[in-house]
Formats: structure tokens, sequence, C-alpha cells
């Protein structure tokens, strides 16, 4: 006998009689119980030698110990043959399993595990800010049962995170223990580099420059005087540009500009200007 699940007990034996019409389970629960109660009736093919027969019995309480015992029967008319040897396995919560963390862009991490319990109302995941953090104080978001992924959205850029996560069960109720803790940091945002500037009439200068960033929401262009000094915001641009035409400029004029990239998020960031 196996423990599956938080809820569930494999049983397997072989077939050694060619006789019987099928196999009958009783239970009881403690680890040293004596009281066993019929469970079911498992139908064999009479005539088979040596194969191997299951069951799974489901629906259990956590954290139990279940003693089982089976005996042969043969067709109707014949004496029930002795009980077989009896054999005892505990329920267990198992931890969820295989926790991964990818850090996606600068404010966003996505988790994944393996889901190892079957009867589990939510699942918690807890984060704590540093590589070395001991979650307190944490964050703790809930999702649904049978959940496997996740993905946080509200983080701080150049920014390390641990987490670590455990099935619940508010209605028997149970926890299961954590998963083990995995620590990730997200990704620093770019400068935009390698900013030109050239002539391309006497009203209109042309502007391009490197993109270093992957997740920014917006550019934020500035132009200042002559002396580098004075800087104003004129456009904000989509993301993914890397280009822009400022027309409309006087005669003769010197000027001066500069770039950064923007991401509209719940932890906003502004990277640091370009050349």
């Amino acid at each position: 006998v196996t423990a599956i699940s938080e809820s569930e007990i494999s049983l397997s034996w072989t077939d050694n009689l060619d006789e019987e019409q099928g196999y009958r389970i009783e239970r009881c629960a403690g680890a040293l119980c004596s009281d066993f109660t019929f469970l079911v009736d498992v139908t064999d093919s009479v005539g088979t030698i040596g194969e191997t027969t299951t069951y799974t019995d489901t629906g259990l309480d956590v954290s139990t110990t279940y003693n089982y015992r089976l005996y042969p029967y043969k067709p109707v008319g014949c004496t029930w043959v002795d009980y077989a040897v009896t054999a005892d396995a505990t329920t267990d919560i198992p931890v969820p399993g295989t926790l991964t963390t990818t850090a996606y862009d600068t404010t966003e991490i996505s988790l994944s595990w393996t889901d190892t319990t079957s009867t589990e109302t939510a699942i918690e995941i807890d984060r704590c800010e540093g590589d070395s953090c001991n979650f307190s104080p944490k964050t703790t978001y809930v999702v649904g049962p049978d959940t496997n992924t996740y993905t946080d959205n509200t983080l701080s850029h150049s920014t390390s995170y641990s987490y670590r996560i455990r099935s619940v069960n508010d209605v028997v109720p149970w926890n299961s223990g954590y998963s083990e803790v995995l620590s990730i940091t997200t990704l620093t945002p770019g400068a935009p580099t390698v900013l030109t500037a050239e002539r391309a009439s006497e009203v209109r200068i042309e502007l391009a420059w490197q993109i270093n960033t992957a997740d920014e929401t917006s550019f934020r262009l500035e132009r200042g005087d002559a002396a580098c000094a004075n800087f104003t915001e004129i456009v904000s641009l989509p993301a993914g540009t890397a280009s822009y035409s400022d027309i409309g400029l006087d005669f003769s004029t010197t000027y001066c500009y500069r770039v950064r990239a923007h991401k509209a998020a719940a932890n906003e960031w502004f990277t640091a200007y370009s050349n």
C-alpha cells in the first residue's frame, strides 16, 4: 500500500490463485487498529495467475494511518479463503513541487510549480524582498485550486525577491508544508544610447537613438539650449520608438537633446538620460 496524495492510498497485490472470483478489501483507521470493516469487492478473472491487481482508496482523511487486509473468495458455494497479510499506509500532505521563477522584464516575475495535492481549496504564494529575507514581513497572494502558474507584476526594477508556496484547504482544514524558497532579481532598464542629432533643414532636426529596454511604455524626449541646460520635455513617444523629427525650430539656433525611457507600472520607472 502506498499513499499517493493527501486523500488517496493505492493498493496492489499479486494474484496467486486461479479459482478466485475476486478480492474483498477491508479497512480500519489507526496505526494499531483492528476494527476492520468492509470497503469494497474487487472482481477478478477466474483462471488468471501472476497478475497484479490494484485498487485506489479515495476520500481519506489527511495525516491518517489506514490498515488494510484482503482475502480472495471463490465462486458461490465455496468457503472463504483465509485473510492475506495486512498492510498500512499514512496519508500525507505533499508540498508543492518544482517551483521555478523567471524574470520576464523589469517589473514582472513569473512563477510555476507542480500541483501535488488534489483537495486543496487554494494556493498561497508568499513573497519577501531580498535574497535572504525570512518572510517577515511578507506579501501573500492567494490563487485558486489546481493553479500552477502566477505572474507577479507589482515589482520594482533591479530588486531581489524571494518566493515560497503552499497548498491550503480551509474546509477540512489543512496546510501543506512550504515549497523550497527561490530568489530572483528583476531586470535593470538600460538608458537609451548613441543619441544623434542631424540638421535636416533650416527648421528641422532629425534625432535617433538606440533602445536598451524591452518593456518601456514610452520615451520622453527633452530639448535644451546651446549650453545643454534648461531642458524641457517636448514629446512623449510610444514604446519602441527610436527616432523623431523636431520641426518648427528657429533659424541659426543651436539645440541640445536628451532622451530617457519610461515604464508606467505599479512601480513606474525612468531610466537615466541618454548621452
